[in-house]
């Protein structure tokens, strides 16, 4: 109860009202009843009847709009019949208060993330690792969720950054009976359920029907809150645009950045065509560098210390709150709609087992120029050896594990272990990471995502004006397959002889690199020293059976050029 006094602190929009605690033959359950203030339509994650009690984090939609879900009363008194239907991103937990069962259950992915720390007959669960790790009473560095974090760039698995603190997995339902000591875990969502056909296009009745169904959940929220939109010059945030213009339905749209950037500009024409209320978010890096410790642990504590310290400018833009706090509609998953890490040619040509697996090694892992060890490179294979294995196991054809890799790693874990970053703000939700995006996405055969984004066909049946606008890619990709064929094969050649002539002319010097939204380079030429001092200062980490201290030492020195240190 102390530890979660405490944490309160770095939530500063929670507001706590009371704890409810129970104990029944030796088993103690605490709960921390939170609600959340400037919260419109009513929302709570906290309920309680006669017999149960029912929190839940996260946010989530009924798509059958029988019952408002988000409204933790709602969950309650439907939970039986609704608990598997429901879409979003969000974790349920359900206590029995005269039996003491309990049920845990997680959404698709698991992007509202629920740790747990499991020990003889101790089990401790939380959405927080901080917690649960002051609750245990020790601190132990997880060597496998380091190195993944430093080989692949997020804590893969089950793992945390915490031993013995791992994750629950996505689409899965965990619950105990009172008489039992064992667990019970029964998987509700199997992506591998939608069997592939080769031959399998997305027809345009499949994506009107699609269209229908995820403008329908955005209606659905938007009659009870405020909406938020990111506004980039990408492809993924000009998708949800583009369903929120189509329906009518009013956002507020943001860019972060520099009036120079290309997400800025783009952004800034978009809205100017569309009549859209659009806000920019320039960054304060003199109030980043003037409060960076306070920054640095409230940003370290609300991502479980799993998310890249140069997100940090993310809570700057939250602190600038749009208004009432409503939703944000995020972009995760987005990726699907085209080709991921299940390249075209994988499927052009008799490729075996070990090519496959070869490639998504080559694709995923870094080196990070020598400075791993060789404890840090063991590690990193034995996860890739048993993730690509767990599937074959499974009967699931070897072409098809690079994509469940971005499903299930990329964005089930990389993605959900970035949640926390905007959470206090808002409530986050995206269409990508639901079932019906999912189930679709992965049945169309990647060939055909290739060759026919699925952003491409909804853009154009929706909003055709807003599909030929700019974007920071250049241009969309070739749609004729047999082109895109031929066009993946000459391009190599072209971009060799390119790279060979401006080597020659010396021409490259005058070309101009494009403008990130945040700069990371200001951060280093900051806080390089202090970074550097905060880890050479730690002599006895653990790290350093992870990280070559020699090679970092020269890496993050101040006679190396900042862009080669980023």
């Amino acid at each position: 109860i102390r530890e979660l006094n405490q944490i309160n602190g770095f939530y500063p929009n929670l507001k706590k009202e009371n704890f409810v605690y129970s104990t029944k033959n030796k088993r103690n359950f605490i709960f921390f009843k939170c609600g959340i203030e400037k919260s419109s339509a009513g929302k709570n994650y906290f309920a309680e009847d006669q017999d149960h009690i029912l929190i839940y984090s996260g946010f989530s939609i009924d798509p059958t709009s029988k019952i408002n879900a988000h409204r933790a009363e709602d969950i309650l008194e439907n939970f039986d019949q609704r608990k598997y239907e429901l879409e979003g991103q969000t974790s349920l937990i359900r206590f029995n208060k005269r039996s003491f069962d309990l049920d845990i259950i997680t959404d698709c992915l698991g992007m509202e993330q629920v740790y747990y720390y499991h020990k003889d007959n101790r089990f401790i669960i939380s959405n927080s690792v901080h917690l649960i790790e002051k609750t245990i009473g020790y601190s132990q560095l997880d060597l496998y969720g380091a190195s993944y974090f430093l080989s692949i760039g997020w804590v893969a698995s089950d793992n945390t950054l915490i031993k013995d603190i791992k994750v629950i997995k996505g689409g899965e339902h965990w619950f105990w009976k009172s008489d039992k000591q064992k667990i019970n875990k029964k998987t509700y969502f199997d992506l591998l359920n939608n069997k592939i056909d080769t031959t399998q296009v997305l027809k345009n009745s499949n994506i009107k029907l699609l269209s229908k169904k995820l403008s329908e959940y955005l209606l659905n929220i938007e009659q009870n809150f405020n909406l938020e939109c990111p506004l980039t010059g990408g492809f993924d945030s000009r998708l949800v645009c583009a369903f929120l213009i189509h329906n009518k339905l009013k956002a507020d749209y943001y860019t972060a950045g520099s009036t120079e950037n290309n997400d800025v500009k783009i952004a800034s024409l978009i809205a100017e065509k569309f009549n859209l209320k659009h806000t920019i978010y320039e960054i304060n890096y003199d109030y980043l560098f003037s409060n960076w410790d306070n920054l640095v642990e409230k940003f370290t504590l609300q991502n479980n210390g799993m998310a890249s310290l140069f997100q940090i400018f993310n809570v700057l833009t939250d602190n600038e709150s749009i208004g009432e706090r409503g939703v944000r509609l995020a972009t995760y998953g987005a990726e699907f709609s085209r080709e991921t890490y299940n390249r075209p040619f994988l499927w052009r040509a008799k490729i075996g087992k070990e090519d496959v697996y070869n490639y998504l090694c080559q694709r995923v892992l870094v080196n990070r120029n020598g400075l791993l060890t060789n404890d840090s490179i063991k590690i990193k294979k034995n996860f890739m050896n048993s993730f690509f294995d767990t599937y074959l196991d499974k009967g699931v054809d070897s072409r098809l594990i690079p994509e469940l890799f971005y499903i299930f790693e990329r964005t089930g874990r990389h993605h959900a272990n970035h949640r926390g970053i905007n959470k206090n703000a808002a409530d986050i939700f995206s269409l990508f990471c639901t079932k019906t995006y999912l189930k679709e996405a992965f049945s169309v055969h990647p060939l055909d995502k290739a060759s026919n984004p699925i952003h491409y066909k909804i853009l154009k049946s929706i909003n055709k004006e807003l599909f030929h606008l700019p974007n920071t890619h250049g241009r969309w990709p070739i749609q004729n397959r047999k082109m895109r064929q031929i066009w993946g094969n000459v391009k190599p050649i072209i971009k060799k002889r390119l790279s060979s002539t401006k080597s020659k002319s010396n021409s490259g010097s005058n070309s101009k690199p494009r403008i990130s939204a945040y700069d990371h380079r200001r951060i280093l030429e900051t806080k390089l020293d202090e970074i550097k001092s905060v880890c050479l200062d730690q002599t006895n980490s653990e790290l350093w059976s992870l990280i070559k201290r020699d090679k970092f030492e020269n890496i993050i020195s101040r006679k190396n050029k900042i862009e080669n240190i980023n």
